[in-house]
């Protein structure tokens, strides 16, 4: 018996099979997870002993029930000004001792190390910190993680030691909040300076990367965000690249853009550049503060140029020799 190929049921079915692939089980039922917490960042300056209470809202915006497990970690900054999980054997003990014993997280007035969330549940729950001896408080900057504990994620539940805080509340399996105990009262406003902001002065072409450094001389921590304009010699705005929220704390500087461990990348992506460039940078702080710099670069196509020079030159002289034959 003699079995003839038959194009229609062949594409068919190969459609068919494509269908089944993409509307799997696992694909249908798979749900995001995604755990939302706010307050983002909360900063205490204890005046007395006591308890210190802070409310933290926590919801689940995934699609499925998931077990949070809460971890306390303290964190430093970087001569960069990034973020990081230091290894246990650099925390000094009186700051682990600390935590351990005068942080909790409380649910209805009942510690907690870990919950489940519904779809959509959005919960309150309280910070607590004792405060046993205000005279004596030093500086304490540790990390609240909520983390998923799903088996769907496949990752571990704890961040690895020396692992940056960005990079880690980066993924999706969970969030964090920043909490910052100073024995110092809160300056009036932090203290905002732009100490350093440059790029290649000589370009061939684009992308430009611009690196830029911000010093907080002030008492108290700031989340500062901002933007770079970019003017052509025309004086026409050109590009604006984006600064996302950063922490900087209080007496830390923070290096952002080329060359630097934060998450954020200050690029300007056009590639054919021409002429002479103006670059400003405005950061703004909490509190409203602005700090202003400027640099300036010069971009010459080279390459391109050349291209262009010679099939000039090369369309000239067959255009020459044309006219030499006619006449």
């Amino acid at each position: 018996m003699t079995i003839s190929f038959q194009p229609k049921l062949f594409l068919a079915s190969f459609l068919l099979l494509c269908l089944l692939f993409i509307l799997s089980p696992s694909r249908l039922f798979a749900g995001e997870i995604g755990i939302l917490v706010r307050p983002a960042v909360i900063d205490i300056h204890p005046q007395e002993n006591g308890v210190i209470k802070k409310q933290i809202t926590i919801e689940n915006s995934g699609k499925d029930p998931v077990d949070v497990v809460v971890v306390i970690k303290p964190f430093r900054a970087k001569k960069d000004g990034s973020l990081y999980f230091p290894p246990r054997s650099e925390i000094a003990e009186d700051v682990q001792n600390f935590i351990t014993a005068n942080v909790k997280v409380l649910e209805n007035d009942i510690p907690i190390s870990e919950l489940i969330l519904a779809p959509g549940q959005k919960e309150n729950l309280d910070l607590n910190i004792t405060i046993e001896n205000v005279q004596n408080i030093s500086n304490y900057t540790f990390s609240l993680l909520f983390l998923s504990a799903s088996s769907k994620t496949q990752v571990k539940p704890i961040p690895e030691e020396n692992e940056p805080v960005q990079g880690f509340l980066g993924v999706t399996i969970g969030s964090g909040i920043h909490v910052l105990i100073s024995g110092k009262q809160a300056g009036v406003d932090p203290d905002i300076n732009i100490t350093r902001f440059e790029t290649e002065k000589l370009l061939r072409s684009g992308p430009v990367s611009f690196l830029a450094e911000i010093q907080n001389t002030g008492s108290k921590y700031s989340d500062i965000y901002g933007y770079i304009t970019i003017i052509n010699m025309f004086g026409q705005q050109v590009g604006v690249i984006r600064i996302p929220h950063q922490i900087i704390l209080a007496g830390a500087k923070k290096t952002i853009g080329s060359g630097s461990s934060e998450h954020a990348v200050l690029v300007w992506e056009d590639r054919f550049l021409l002429g002479s460039y103006k670059a400003e940078i405005t950061v703004v702080s909490d509190t409203g503060q602005q700090s202003i710099a400027r640099t300036s670069f010069f971009a010459f196509p080279v390459r391109k140029t050349l291209l262009v020079l010679v099939a000039f030159l090369l369309v000239s002289f067959i255009i020459s020799q044309v006219r030499q034959r006619i006449s």
